[in-house]
């Protein structure tokens, strides 16, 4: 925070890095190889996928991006071959957010991608179906978003966790 005399308080650029590094540190230091972390990451990223829904839906109401579309296709054809899809996830992700203006929000989901890929290396791998369940689930999330409709978006974002969850609990 940066106080100008006169003229009051200010908050400067805030970097995420503290919080990213307290997170992955705690991951490391977690008695069951980073699952219980994990799970909490991934309970946040929900959280904030959902926290969205309503601003997102309604500002990709009627937008066509064929750019996520493409994205979507790519998972689509890596989880077919059994291979992971980690950057265009991101992509994705971060596009759906470029729709949303909140810069707190960008960053919040940026430390929470950069702790996950520290964990996630410590899970077991996911299946073909996991990985295709979840590519599908990016799609249902775009057709939500484009048809402005928040009960699918938000089912889809349900959906989009269900693998990941699955595979931290070992079902």
């Amino acid at each position: 925070m940066t106080v100008r005399q006169g003229s009051g308080s200010y908050v400067g650029e805030m970097s995420m890095q503290p919080l990213v590094e307290t997170l992955v540190l705690r991951a490391a230091l977690d008695e069951i190889n980073g699952a219980q972390s994990l799970h909490s990451i991934i309970d946040t990223r929900r959280a904030l996928d959902l926290g969205i829904a309503v601003p997102l839906t309604r500002a990709m109401k009627g937008t066509k991006n064929p750019h996520l579309w493409a994205l979507v296709e790519a998972m689509t054809a890596y989880a077919h071959s059994g291979s992971t899809y980690l950057e265009q996830d991101i992509a994705f992700h971060s596009g759906l957010l470029a729709y949303v203006e909140n810069e707190l929000m960008h960053q919040l989901v940026a430390a929470m991608w950069l702790v996950h890929q520290s964990v996630t290396p410590q899970l077991a791998a996911a299946s073909r179906q996991e990985m295709e369940d979840t590519a599908e689930a990016h799609a249902a999330i775009l057709r939500a978003c484009e048809a402005g409709d928040v009960e699918a978006y938000a089912a889809a974002v349900d959906a989009h966790y269900a693998p990941l969850l699955a595979i931290i609990e070992g079902r």
